[in-house]
């Protein structure tokens, strides 16, 4: 045993025990311990032996007592604890009546920001018989836990002043040498250092565009971030809005939404993940509002908002991801899942198991007056085809209904909220590439503004930092087509400008830009089979980003060339990528507006669809900036580029 004093308040109120083993009151039951549910068990002979997988049935289990406060605070000597505590209600016969597994402080980080304190919220068993069980020990010497007591308040992270400030220094612990990458874009938003997620939430209050995004600092769970601006292009960064409540059972947070309600205050909704909640299988929706009128402080209002087998009457899995919106006096939610497919209902025992390819993806309806107490509507939209929808992002235009599931493809339709059904009768192809994870709003202009999070790119081990969010965009509906382009705001990055026009046949290097750059060109085939531009292209020519346009397969396209060769990876999103616009009334006409932040490229192909792709592999001295044409000749009918600066 590693601590030679125990303080247990819950028995003794704070009196000290030295103790061989354990510590008074608790015991250790069963045979072995393995940490991993089985044991090796090696029989035989010194020269003859065979391992037998046991089970590791090892458990220590504390005295009952019975609760009287509303919180029970446990703190640990050191980090090696790797046990599953759970907490265990009895009848007055004994008889076991509800058990609840407490978050493993293994996974608490921000515990151990807290002297190895951690809080639970046991309210809800108030006046209960109930004791401990310790599960899962390697050994007896990882039992580290040094004192328990019953509380009026917590003692855990998050109900201290300096929890948030704590995460925020942890976002910004690994800035210096995430910013040292050269091929970490500085145009674009991200987390200071760490993992940045999903796009959680854009809302404008009082002048200020506030981003709410989830993330992973270096050494915590995630979080949700949370950024504002002014002008939608330089974001600052404020503390974290919504964190992992472990005192209320959660391990995690995972993604959501962001809305204002009549009176300014802000309300987060976000995905609750806990031990009693599978990730996969049963996560609950939580709730978390804003407590000051610049939203700098929130407070976590009901994580078990929500709960997918008390309030979601069919058979569904990952369940996650709601998204609230406003329609007259209504709040509408909806959350996404797979449905479990008829043929598959007959045992619903093993609901962590489902296998996706048993599951039809759903979006499930909502509704509230007030956005705390909601009532289940129904399935709003399925498929019939195998897997699940995540990360709804859902808008109306002149009557016409737009829903995403991740921001790839997206349908348009009527929304009956009556019935609680959305009718798609359009389906599209929105993006390529690493997009995902959208978010939207209105602005006070009526525009519909996006902004969505871009995979990959960075390493997290070396260089501290993967993924980022694009550009902020304007988002409309054009017969039932969605368009989108830059939002007017980005253009105060513009610096210097370069132009080109003429014709070309062959290539044609025209310009020197730098390693931040935006360029709209507009070419006319004429005779030519394909057309486009050579970026980000080398001296002697040998290698550069390629984006071009096929005539007769009306396909526009981003690939690297090397050597003559289009480049081959074995990651698929390095891949070579291609969209075909909808709305293309000439095929031989055709618009690339493109955002180059020195190792990412955003390219919008006439308005409408959109590619990007990390380019970490051609060196950032490689600024040429050339025109082709092949098969024929081709026009540049425009060509403006500007440097970009924030």
């Amino acid at each position: 045993m590693r601590i030679n004093r125990i303080v247990f308040a819950l028995f003794l109120m704070g009196s000290g025990l030295s103790f061989a083993g354990l510590p008074d009151g608790w015991k250790a039951v069963g045979k072995r311990f393995g940490g991993d549910g089985m044991v090796d068990l090696y029989r035989g002979t010194l020269h003859s032996y065979y391992a037998e997988q046991v089970p590791a049935d090892g458990l220590v289990l504390s005295e009952e007592f019975r609760l009287t406060k509303p919180w029970v605070n446990l703190k640990f000597t050191e980090q090696t604890f790797a046990g599953v505590i759970s907490l265990i209600a009895v009848d007055d016969a004994g008889n076991r009546r509800e058990m609840r597994n407490i978050p493993p402080p293994t996974i608490q980080h921000e515990g151990w920001l807290n002297d190895g304190w951690f809080a639970f919220d046991v309210s809800g068993l108030l006046g209960q018989r109930v004791y401990f069980q310790v599960s899962g020990l390697r050994t007896l010497d990882d039992f580290t836990l040094e004192t328990v007591e019953q509380a009026d308040r917590s003692r855990g992270p998050e109900s201290l002043d300096w929890f948030a400030d704590k995460i925020m220094k942890l976002m910004r612990a690994d800035e210096a040498v995430a910013n040292s990458d050269p091929f970490r874009p500085v145009i674009h938003t991200a987390i200071p250092s760490g993992k940045s997620w999903d796009a959680n939430g854009l809302v404008f209050k009082d002048g200020v565009y506030h981003f709410f995004y989830l993330a992973r600092p270096n050494g915590s769970s995630p979080v949700m971030g949370h950024k504002v601006s002014s002008d939608l292009v330089h974001w600052e960064e404020r503390m974290p809005a919504c964190l992992t409540s472990y005192e209320k059972g959660e391990h995690a947070i995972w993604s959501g939404s962001a809305i204002l309600d009549d009176s300014g205050r802000c309300h987060i909704f976000y995905t609750s993940v806990g031990p009693d909640r599978p990730t996969a299988c049963n996560p609950h929706q939580g709730h978390d509002v804003s407590l000051d009128a610049e939203f700098n402080r929130f407070e976590k209002v009901n994580p078990n908002m929500i709960v997918t087998d008390r309030d979601i009457p069919i058979p569904v899995q990952q369940v996650r991801d709601p998204y609230v919106f406003k329609r007259g006096d209504t709040y509408y939610m909806t959350i996404t899942g797979g449905r479990l497919r008829e043929e598959y209902r007959k045992d619903t025992s093993k609901l962590f198991h489902w296998d996706a390819k048993k599951e039809m993806p759903v979006l499930m309806l909502f509704e509230s007056a007030d956005l705390n107490d909601w009532t289940y509507r129904g399935v709003a939209f399925e498929e019939d085809r195998p897997g699940f929808f995540e990360v709804s992002d859902v808008f109306e235009q002149d009557g016409r209904w737009f829903f995403s599931p991740g921001g790839i493809r997206y349908y348009v339709g009527e929304f009956d909220f009556e019935k609680g059904r959305f009718a798609a009768d359009k389906k599209g192809i929105a993006n390529t590439g690493l997009f995902y994870a959208y978010r939207s709003m209105t602005a006070p202009d009526g525009r519909r503004l996006a902004i969505s999070r871009i995979k990959e790119g960075g390493d997290m081990a070396v260089k501290k930092w993967t993924e980022c969010y694009t550009f902020v965009r304007e988002w409309w509906l054009e017969d039932d087509i969605l368009r989108q382009r830059p939002a007017v705001e980005n253009q105060i990055l513009r610096g210097r400008h370069q132009s080109f026009s003429g014709p070309v046949a062959g290539v044609k290097e025209i310009l020197k830009a730098g390693t931040e750059v935006e360029l709209i060109a507009e070419f006319d085939a004429t005779t030519a089979a394909t057309c486009g531009l050579q970026l980000r292209r080398s001296n002697d020519g040998s290698q550069f980003l390629e984006i071009g346009w096929d005539v007769q397969r009306k396909e526009a396209w981003v690939s690297v060339i090397k050597d003559g060769e289009a480049a081959t990876y074995k990651a698929p999103w390095m891949a070579r990528l291609a969209v075909k616009p909808e709305a293309k009334k000439d095929p031989g006409k055709v618009k690339f507006q493109v955002i180059i932040d020195r190792g990412l490229v955003e390219v919008f192909v006439d308005d409408e669809k959109t590619m990007n792709r990390w380019v970490e592999d051609i060196p950032l001295d490689c600024t040429g900036i050339a025109v082709f044409a092949e098969g024929g000749q081709a026009s540049v009918s425009r060509l403006d580029c500007w440097s970009l600066k924030k």
